[in-house]
């Protein structure tokens, strides 16, 4: 699968004669609990996880129920408290963010939990099994994740039990058993698989250029040039430059205020020759420790230019500011994000296409500016340069962001006959 198929799972309706949340599967019509309580929103994920998983068809059972209690424990018959999965997941997620509180590493986590929450919140946390994790992952193929990515977020539901065992919460053998999932393999039927990774030709950004705001057009042309993280690149500021010099000439050194892998003890410096130094110099005129890219002053620019191209005149229409709201909903930031980066550039590549169908640009996403430039350089620098740049601490990882040139195969074909 290499693109992602339109869902044809059926959704949750109300049953008006009982007043119950209802799904209809296979033909049979299953009664969740009372329409709109999470309660029935978690049965609901769950049936369907279970549906999908055995092939579209169920048992002779009904769902059961359970009560959802995502923060506070529930007490079994015997009146002792046990830990829900949502409860569980709650207080990994917490110490989580303190753990990795200089990367991304917590949100990226919450994100891939969030199956595991929707079908098996108030699920004692002991009796999570197997063929639920199983019906979880079924629900990641469902949402249309890639394969690599599935196996990955199951790893994550299995460390947090494997956390819970730590600090004594769970039997290990919870975890034990979970083990035994074996991940997706390559060509799993129904699952999509991530899309091979493609080079964003040179002079792309060059002709998307008139179609995006200057601070974004530096960020894309800095990631091109030093190989760096789209959100290294947005998180620059001038109190965070070093200007050193090497063989006589000047360069900028950029220690980022946190990174991927802060939380591992690991450095990440990046650096900008001569044409960075002269991409960076004109957003440094502000404060040391202002981001050097700002979308609020973007705005500020686009409105100025939209202003400069108005043909009504000063006396017609409308003045300056009059139609814009007091009290708007959503401002410019202070900084940029990679999401805000990857629309601009897909909207870019759209208007661009628009305005010249023959000479049509293929989407690409910031990350595959990174995985172009690391590619270049580990061709025309050799490797250990490449894992500088990149931040990397093995030559494993730079094989997995770059694409090994055939240009020296050929060469030793020819030359060996």
């Amino acid at each position: 699968m290499t693109k992602r198929q339109k869902s044809t799972i059926p959704s949750i309706t109300f049953h008006k004669a009982t007043g119950q949340a209802r799904v209809r599967l296979s033909g049979k019509d299953h009664y969740l609990g009372t329409f709109g309580t999470p309660e029935a929103v978690e049965a609901y994920h769950r049936i369907v996880g279970e549906w999908l998983m055995n092939g579209r068809s169920l048992p002779d059972s009904k769902p059961k129920r359970r009560s959802r209690h995502t923060t506070t424990t529930t007490p079994d018959d015997s009146g002792v408290e046990v830990l829900t999965v949502g409860e569980l997941v709650s207080q990994y997620l917490k110490w989580a963010r303190i753990r990795y509180a200089k990367s991304n590493h917590a949100s990226v986590n919450e994100y891939g939990l969030k199956p595991l929450i929707d079908g098996y919140s108030s699920l004692p946390a002991d009796q999570f099994s197997p063929n639920k994790l199983r019906i979880v992952r079924q629900l990641m193929i469902q949402r249309g994740w890639v394969r690599t990515n599935i196996n990955h977020h199951v790893s994550t539901v299995r460390s947090v039990f494997a956390w819970a065992v730590g600090r004594e919460l769970i039997p290990d053998s919870v975890h034990s058993a979970l083990c035994k999932v074996e991940p997706l393999a390559f060509g799993s039927p129904g699952v999509r698989e991530s899309s091979k990774k493609e080079l964003v030709p040179d002079g792309v950004i060059e002709s998307l250029r008139p179609f995006l705001s200057g601070q974004v057009y530096a960020i894309i042309q800095l990631m091109w040039l030093s190989g760096a993280r789209c959100g290294e690149i947005c998180q620059v500021r001038p109190a965070d430059l070093k200007e050193v010099e090497t063989d006589g000439v000047k360069i900028l050194e950029f220690t980022p205020g946190h990174h991927k892998t802060a939380h591992k003890g690991f450095s990440r410096i990046i650096r900008f020759g001569p044409v960075g130094m002269m991409i960076l110099q004109p957003f440094l005129n502000r404060p040391a420790d202002e981001y050097c890219f700002s979308p609020a002053e973007a705005e500020i620019e686009r409105r100025d230019k939209a202003h400069e191209a108005r043909v009504t005149p000063p006396s017609y229409g409308n003045t300056i500011g009059s139609n814009r709201k007091p009290k708007p909903q959503r401002k410019p930031g202070a900084v940029y994000s990679t999401a805000v980066i990857r629309r601009a550039i897909t909207r870019a590549i759209h208007a661009h296409n628009k305005q010249h169908p023959q000479e049509a640009i293929e989407r690409f996403s910031p990350h595959a500016l990174r995985h172009t430039s690391l590619t270049r350089m580990r061709n025309q620098f050799g490797m250990e340069a490449a894992m500088s740049m990149a931040g990397h601490h093995s030559p494993s990882m730079v094989d997995l962001y770059t694409s090994r040139s055939s240009a020296a195969a050929r060469r030793v074909a020819m030359e060996a006959g």
